[in-house]
């Protein structure tokens, strides 16, 4: 009996096998060096070469070698040294690394069809830009993937471009550019959508069809605007000294620059990862790892009270349903760390002001995932605190979407205000123990 073609279970893209394609390919984007300013970006880790990890699931699978049609999503960015999972049949595969979905691939055996109404298409767009590449030797699928990375990272979109889909034909049934005679690989772009930065690009090189859709990740960005006399004063007029738990990006960086113009009262502005830069005599930084250093923030509170205290520690929020690493995770950041400084306020009858942010997406079904899931118990448990003691004044607000990381999209949304533009109102004022 033959032998079924078998489809791996899983795989792993290493930093080797990475640091290997990025000398063969040239691609030098830097989303995929540690270099990268990843607390500006929704990525967390260098994103492993998306024509690496097609490769080596084309190579690791006889099955898929006879297809001469490949259909690959990218979902997110795939980081190396996890573990990929997959799952699917034999034509449809799904896979996920730490649970959650990073891409699709479907294959087919004919799809000449397809690739005669993808050329077809493309002959009628105008492109912006055109590039060929003389290939000396007969090359294979893997090092033409080389040259499509080394095009998307350093030509065409260049810094900090990803590719959201590829589609790979493999046909001797169409015309002229297909020639086996040609020495030349080319590759064509135009604009999609100019607005959303989405370019659609096809790559022709011998019986290869490529036709695949890239673009650039955005980056926060925040502007801080000059605020006028009358809203500073209301920083002025405060005589509590302040500690911000999450100061260094978003919402929190937002807060610790306006106290900052407050020159009489002690700024304690805690974060982990990312490095806060700003110097005054009466802020004091602190690298703190919120979930195993705790007792350093009960030390704070206990030498500088009164305190306001804002809560903004944060893990990356990520759109889960039902993820149960997830929910633990929010579970532990929203409610059990800051119920935690509770109770050692009540315990050591510590008077103080806390503030936690919670999200208008909890107003709107369509978003009910596991992050607003435990904002809303969240905002339960804090407000049933709140009026069971009397050394806490807890305060939850409900924030609108905002300019933050967490808020980044491919799919660019008219420009969000900064936590500074919306907070000058009574009712935020208010929530804010400013006034």
């Amino acid at each position: 009996m033959k032998k079924k073609n078998l489809i791996i279970k899983n795989f792993l893209l290493t930093t080797k096998e990475g640091n290997y394609f990025l000398k063969k390919s040239k691609d030098k984007n830097i989303i995929h060096s540690k270099n990268f300013k990843f607390h500006n970006s929704f990525y967390e880790h260098p994103i492993a070469f998306g024509c690496l990890f097609v490769s080596k699931f084309i190579n690791k699978n006889s099955h898929v070698k006879k297809n001469n049609f490949l259909n690959i999503i990218f979902l997110d960015g795939i980081a190396y040294n996890y573990l990929i999972n997959i799952k699917g049949n034999k034509s449809n595969f799904y896979f996920f690394q730490k649970k959650k979905l990073k891409a699709i691939i479907t294959t087919k055996k004919d799809a000449d069809q397809e690739a005669r109404i993808e050329k077809s298409n493309i002959k009628k767009k105008y492109f912006f830009f055109k590039k060929k590449f003389l290939i000396l030797k007969k090359i294979s699928l893997t090092q033409v993937l080389e040259y499509l990375s080394r095009y998307v990272g350093t030509i065409i979109p260049g810094n900090r471009s990803i590719i959201l889909e590829i589609k790979i034909f493999i046909t001797n049934k169409l015309n002229e550019n297909f020639s086996k005679k040609s020495n030349f690989l080319y590759i064509k772009s135009f604009f999609l959508d100019k607005k959303l930065f989405l370019i659609k690009n096809c790559l022709v090189y011998k019986n290869i069809f490529i036709v695949f859709i890239t673009t650039k990740i955005p980056l926060l960005r925040l502007n801080y605007k000059k605020v006028s006399k009358k809203n500073l004063n209301i920083f002025y007029r405060l005589r509590k000294n302040v500690l911000i738990i999450g100061a260094s990006s978003g919402i929190g960086n937002n807060l610790l620059r306006l106290f900052s113009k407050n020159n009489k009262i002690k700024i304690f502005g805690i974060y982990f990862s990312k490095k806060i830069i700003l110097s005054k005599k009466n802020i004091y930084l602190k690298k703190i790892d919120v979930r195993n250093q705790i007792y350093k923030i009960y030390e704070i509170i206990k030498k500088n009270s009164p305190l306001n205290i804002y809560y903004f520690a944060s893990p990356r929020i990520t759109k889960t349903y039902n993820n149960l690493d997830q929910i633990r995770l929010y579970k532990e950041y929203y409610i059990n760390i800051p119920l935690k400084i509770v109770n050692f306020l009540i315990k050591n009858k510590i008077a103080c002001n806390l503030f936690i942010p919670s999200t208008t997406y909890i107003n709107k079904l369509i978003n009910y995932n596991d992050y607003t899931k435990i904002k809303l118990l969240c905002e339960k448990k804090f407000k049933s605190l709140n009026q069971n003691q009397k050394y806490v004044k807890i305060n939850i607000l409900r924030i609108p979407e905002i300019n933050t990381r967490n808020n980044l999209s491919i799919i660019q949304k008219n420009k969000l205000p900064d936590f500074q533009d919306i907070i000058f109102n009574k009712k935020f004022l208010k929530k804010l123990f400013l006034i």
